[in-house]
């Protein structure tokens, strides 16, 4: 406490500058139609890029849930594509058909195998690690696909 009491003894001209600064900036603000639109401006910028962050930080929390809800989705259209598949072939006459059709489909593109070494889901940018590199022609930007759909 005495402690206290000393620094407050030594530093007082700084908390008297400092509240005279307070008065003075008030009657300013409150005096004074102009400085006082321009504070109010001035504070509306600021608590706008306050709002703008508590935003941004509240979407990252929640991406989880958003994973959640894509995952949801993403199932849903496996299933749907599963059904079409099926209507597909079972008015196709000729099985055959429909595996040259898949083929076909797959024809311009080319498919290099690889196991996953290890992966994230919950970053700002996720990563897939692979098994595979240039030397087995994998390159920047290719898409990744997997059993179940695009990853």
């Amino acid at each position: 406490m005495r402690n206290l009491l000393e620094f407050l003894g030594k530093h007082n001209h700084w908390f008297l500058f400092v509240l005279f600064e307070i008065i003075g900036l008030v009657w300013l603000f409150r005096g004074h139609t102009y400085q006082g639109s321009v504070w109010f401006s001035s504070a509306n910028v600021v608590a706008g890029k306050l709002y703008e962050w508590d935003s941004k930080v509240t979407a990252y929390f929640s991406l989880g849930d958003i994973n959640e809800q894509l995952t949801a989705r993403n199932v849903y259209l496996e299933s749907q594509v599963k059904v079409l598949s099926d209507r597909l072939e079972q008015t196709s006459a000729d099985s055959t058909l429909l595996a040259q059709v898949k083929a076909q489909s797959l024809e311009g593109y080319r498919l290099i195998p690889a196991k996953v070494i290890s992966n994230t889901i919950s970053e700002k940018d996720n990563l897939i690690t692979i098994d595979k590199g240039e030397a087995d022609g994998v390159k920047k930007d290719m898409g990744v696909v997997s059993g179940h759909g695009v990853v």
